[in-house]
């Protein structure tokens, strides 16, 4: 064969190569053409950025008073962008760190209830018999409890009310969701062929499972434990509402709502603008879970 016709033959190689993309650029991709789950992460994005830079945003203290400004209506004069509340305290500087401290409850919730749920999910599922079965009646106890009542209980109990405590409390609670997940997803595993290989190399079953069958449900695991944030900030907000959650003066996006409810039909933004924040966070959490579903969606990928 001639020179010319073996570079001929090179180019046709090199034009039948495929390029092999990870499983993760694969999930980005189709995430990036999720307009709605884009969208939605640059809102929350936004807010959160916002919400955790307020000291540099507004010029106001969440405590600042003044008596003078009190009761004002949304305006421009003076930067009281969401008005004043009673004690004339900016109520856009408070409605800001409201929403910082509902985000911070549950990002934390959302850490460490996917912690404690993979932890006892992937362990009852992989070793099954009893220990299956305890692990999965204490689930199961813990799902029929009376979530509000006991979380009510707690939260007296323990009397301060910093968000971090909260955020401990709720985790308690709110781990049963992704244990289930988490066990059916090994239970599905744990005849794989790479699963048994690794297990007949010698492999312990601690390194089988954080090593091996991990990776291999983390998109269930993301998905459940976004959707879990906007759960955590529901439950905060209700808790908050009802004078259970973040104690005062620490602002909370249900407790700002529970302080201007008695003056909504005259004060309406001390209620509308914590309210619309909470639907805001909720609606783009909830979004972006359903991007991330759909771009880490196993079958899906296989269609692509």
């Amino acid at each position: 064969m001639t020179d010319h016709g073996i570079a001929a033959a090179a180019g046709d190689r090199e034009g039948l190569d495929v390029k092999v993309r990870s499983q993760f650029r694969l999930a980005l991709g189709r995430f990036v053409r999720h307009r709605v789950a884009m969208a939605s992460l640059v809102i929350l994005a936004a807010i959160i950025i916002v919400a955790f830079s307020a000291e540099y945003v507004t010029p106001y203290s969440f405590d600042g008073m003044n008596l003078r400004a009190a009761r004002l209506a949304p305006t421009l004069e003076g930067g009281h962008l969401f008005g004043t509340d009673k004690l004339g305290r900016d109520y856009f500087t408070r409605v800001l760190y409201g929403a910082r401290t509902s985000i911070f409850v549950a990002l934390v919730v959302a850490l460490l209830s996917t912690l404690i749920g993979t932890l006892i999910g992937a362990t009852a599922g992989y070793f099954g018999g009893w220990v299956d079965d305890l692990f999965m009646r204490f689930t199961d106890l813990v799902l029929i409890l009376p979530g509000l009542a006991l979380l009510m209980i707690l939260i007296a109990f323990i009397g301060e009310g910093s968000p971090l405590q909260i955020a401990i409390i709720l985790s308690s609670l709110m781990w049963t969701l992704i244990a289930r997940v988490v066990r059916a997803q090994v239970l599905s595993m744990r005849t794989r062929e790479f699963v048994e290989a690794a297990t007949l190399s010698g492999a312990s079953p601690w390194r089988v499972i954080w090593r091996h069958m991990l990776p291999n449900m983390m998109g269930p695991i993301i998905v459940n434990a976004t959707l879990t944030v906007s759960s955590a900030i529901l439950i905060e907000s209700a808790l908050s509402f009802i004078g259970f959650g973040v104690k005062p003066p620490t602002p909370a996006l249900g407790q700002l709502i529970s302080d201007g409810r008695g003056a909504m039909q005259t004060q309406w933004w001390l209620v509308t603008f914590p309210g619309l924040v909470i639907i805001a966070i909720c609606l783009t959490i909830n979004f972006i879970g359903d991007g991330l579903r759909d771009a880490l969606d196993a079958r899906q990928a296989q269609r692509n």
